[in-house]
Parts: structure tokens; sequence; C-alpha cells
């Protein structure tokens, strides 16, 4: 970067606008020389080269923790067996809406009470409860359509 028909080694940060130190009235321009490093508040660890190991006075071990137990599939199943039977209560639009989560219930239900089997029955009772939420919407639609058919030809008389 040239300032004012400089050359890029002439610059310095203390020249302002292309001024020499001079005419600002400052002596020197700034440090001159290399600047020996400060000495550090406390003394950092060595480093070790790279690609070697490390042998110092220190050791350590690492210990992973052990992995939890989880049946995922147990807890969608029962969500989704939830939405689908709430689903399943909305007139006239419920039977359409409720299907797909109520059959995803049911697959989620029947892969989690296998996982549960495996894993020692944790959440064994969430995805039983999954694919009872699940099969719920057959009843309640089956009640709905009676019931809506029942008003139909109620009113046609």
């Amino acid at each position: 970067m040239a300032l004012a028909g400089k050359g890029p080694r002439d610059w310095s940060p203390n020249s302002a606008a292309g001024h020499s130190a001079d005419e600002r009235g400052m002596r020197g321009g700034g440090p001159r020389g290399p600047v020996a490093p400060q000495p550090l508040p406390y003394n950092p660890p060595p480093v070790p080269p790279y690609g070697s190991s490390f042998s110092g006075s220190a050791s350590f071990t690492v210990q992973m923790a052990p992995r939890p137990v989880t049946n995922g599939l147990a807890v969608a199943s029962l969500v989704l067996g939830i939405v689908s039977a709430a689903l399943a209560l909305i007139p006239l639009v419920g039977p359409f809406l409720c299907w797909l989560p109520a059959l995803l219930a049911i697959i989620f239900g029947c892969i989690g009470i296998g996982t549960a089997n495996r894993i020692g029955g944790y959440r064994k009772s969430s995805a039983v409860w999954g694919i009872i939420c699940g099969l719920l919407p057959i009843p309640i639609t089956v009640f709905g359509l009676l019931v809506f058919s029942g008003l139909v030809a109620g009113t046609s008389r």
C-alpha cells in the first residue's frame, strides 16, 4: 500500500496521511529493531515436537461414560398414536388425516417392542400403548361414520 508517493517499505503505522514523523512533531517514528518478548506470567507446560508422543510427568486415563439405554421408536410410537387418535376425533376430515400417523405408530410400536425385549424391557409399555393408540382411530372412525350416516338418514325423512 503506497501513501503519498512513498513505497510500501516506507509506510509505517505512525505515518498518517503521508506525513513523516518529523512533520507531525514526533521523533524516531516508533520502535527501532526487534523488540524482546515479554515473559509470560506463568510457566506453560512443555509442548512436544510434531510427530512425537508426550512423555512428561503428568499421566491420565480417559474413561468413556457408558452409552445410555434408549428406545426412541417406542416413544415415537406413543406420540404418533396419540396424534392419530386426536386426529380421528376431527369431524369429516379426521378419518383421512389419521391413517398415516396410526400406521406409523403401529409399525414403530412393533419394532419398539422388539427393541425393548432385546435391551431388557426398557420402554416396552410405551411401545404397547403406542400400538393401542395407533389402533384407536379404527373404532373412532367407525363410530363417527355410523353417527354421521344416522344423522344423514334422519334428516332425509
